[in-house]
């Protein structure tokens, strides 16, 4: 696949990822049981993360958001007896696209 195929491929994918992160944010916060239940507060900052994520100008803070926010949730998953295996793969997609990003444009550093 030549290079621009590849980042053409890495912008629809980083759209649909952040687009799909919104979704599934609006639908936790929807579950909220009250306005301090961490459901309701954390989906906005997780919004803002795949905002500014879905901007390539602006993907670094962005993933840094996303992994703030996925690590505060593993550790909720994981005090509630639960498995975090879609946390771990939201987080390691986040960090694939950044890291696909700077190998295309070839910069090398992450």
């Amino acid at each position: 696949m030549s290079g621009t195929r590849a980042q053409r491929a890495l912008h629809w994918y980083r759209l649909l990822y952040a687009a799909c992160i919104v979704l599934l944010s609006v639908e936790t916060m929807w579950h909220a049981k009250s306005h301090t239940d961490h459901r309701f507060w954390l989906p906005p900052i997780e919004v803002l993360g795949a905002a500014l994520l879905a901007i390539r100008k602006t993907q670094r803070p962005g993933v840094i958001i996303l992994l703030a926010v996925y690590a505060f949730a593993v550790i909720h998953t994981l005090h509630d007896g639960g498995a975090p295996t879609g946390l771990v793969l939201f987080a390691g997609t986040a960090i694939f696209i950044v890291v696909c990003d700077s190998a295309l444009s070839g910069s090398g550093s992450t």
